[in-house]
């Protein structure tokens, strides 16, 4: 990854000119393969956030679904309930006036 430029530098000793050796600009090897690195780092993190808010999601609905089906079940145990109290209700009727008639 290096290229030759023709740089003219003056050297102090032998006041002559000559051609210097430069990096290119691109980054080194091993810079290179810390960016990748860093790069997909920073996408397992956010793969890793997003299935976070996806499980988050999905239990969030599952307590969701869960309090829903309670409250159905409570629901229908209170219609039973009075169902059962109006039954009473109408039994004790019936054996108050069944104990009138004796």
């Amino acid at each position: 990854a290096y290229n030759k430029l023709s740089i003219e530098e003056k050297d102090p000793k032998t006041v002559s000119t000559r051609s210097v050796v430069k990096s290119n600009i691109l980054p080194s090897r091993k810079e290179a393969r810390r960016q990748l690195l860093l790069k997909s780092h920073e996408a397992s993190r956010a793969k890793k956030m997003e299935h976070k808010d996806q499980e988050g999601l999905k239990t969030f609905i599952a307590r969701k679904k869960q309090i829903c089906l309670s409250n159905i079940a409570i629901n229908s145990k209170r219609v039973e309930m009075k169902k059962l109290e109006a039954k009473v209700v109408k039994k004790e009727e019936a054996l108050q006036q069944s104990q009138v008639l004796l």
